[in-house]
């Protein structure tokens, strides 16, 4: 006990922790109002539009054909995938493309996927866009399950979902 007490405080501490949420939080968000506040808020305005933009053309995103994956995949086998999306009138340097894929239980559901950002390898079929990711490996043999994810993305926003917009593959 007189050991853990004697090691544990310089890891457990609210020095510590004032200091981590002071750098990791609290100085990167008053960096971004300085930022954002810019030229009479014009930052601010400009990532509003683009949200109201995405927000309006969100109903024509979707992914249209997804290839390379089969049900089965031997253990240590490489594989590779390529995804078709849609993106109505968005670019694709403004949504990510990821593949959530893993092995799947006695149901069929995806457990613990894994996920792998897709690299645009350019325009595809009927004005959409071709999203590949290769060397892939199955970390264990029997039934994957994969699916096709698209997020929107701004250099501005935080990465993830900071619009709850998110377009699954069927």
């Amino acid at each position: 006990m007189r050991a853990s007490m004697g090691g544990l405080p310089p890891i457990f501490n609210t020095d510590r922790m004032v200091h981590e949420y002071l750098s990791r939080y609290y100085e990167p968000s008053a960096r971004d109002v300085r930022r954002l506040s810019e030229g009479g808020l014009g930052p601010a305005r400009e990532i509003a539009a683009w949200i109201n933009r995405v927000r309006e053309e969100w109903r024509n995103v979707q992914v249209t054909r997804v290839g390379g994956l089969t049900e089965t995949i031997p253990a240590g086998t490489a594989f590779g995938v390529e995804a078709e999306v849609g993106l109505g009138t968005l670019a694709p340097d403004e949504v990510e493309v990821y593949l959530a894929h893993g092995p799947l239980d006695g149901d069929g559901v995806l457990t613990s996927p894994i996920l792998t950002q897709l690299t645009l390898k350019g325009p595809g079929a009927d004005g959409t866009y071709c999203y590949v990711a290769q060397e892939l490996r199955g970390e264990r043999s029997g039934r994957h399950g994969y699916a096709v994810r698209i997020t929107p993305r701004h250099p501005r926003l935080p990465a993830g979902f900071p619009l709850g917009l998110v377009r699954w593959s069927d």
